[in-house]
């Protein structure tokens, strides 16, 4: 069985320690985040200090609340898929 989370973050740089309680408190497989107002100072390094997902994010630099990002178990092997240029300003992972 996979355990998903989804939720709206309205920004994940001011919430990373209940961001660290549900990452490491709870068992969850897949955890989709959207509005995380993430940017490039935020490294997945602060987002998981404990390594335990591979992060895919899609950050939004025009907004402090759009963007969106993925945190999947590391027990999963995803696989990256190139998209095409014409997609570039939307929120897709």
């Amino acid at each position: 069985m996979c355990f998903i989370c989804m939720f709206n973050a309205r920004s994940l740089a001011n919430k990373i320690a209940d961001l660290h309680l549900l990452l490491y408190n709870n068992k969850h497989d897949i955890i989709c985040v959207t509005e995380t107002g993430l940017h490039d100072g935020v490294t997945l390094g602060l987002l998981d200090p404990h390594l335990s997902y591979t992060i895919l994010r899609k950050d939004r630099i025009l907004s402090n609340h759009e963007g969106v990002a993925a945190f999947v178990a590391q027990k999963y092997n995803i696989i990256k898929v190139a998209l095409d240029a014409a997609f570039t300003n939307l929120e897709l992972l």
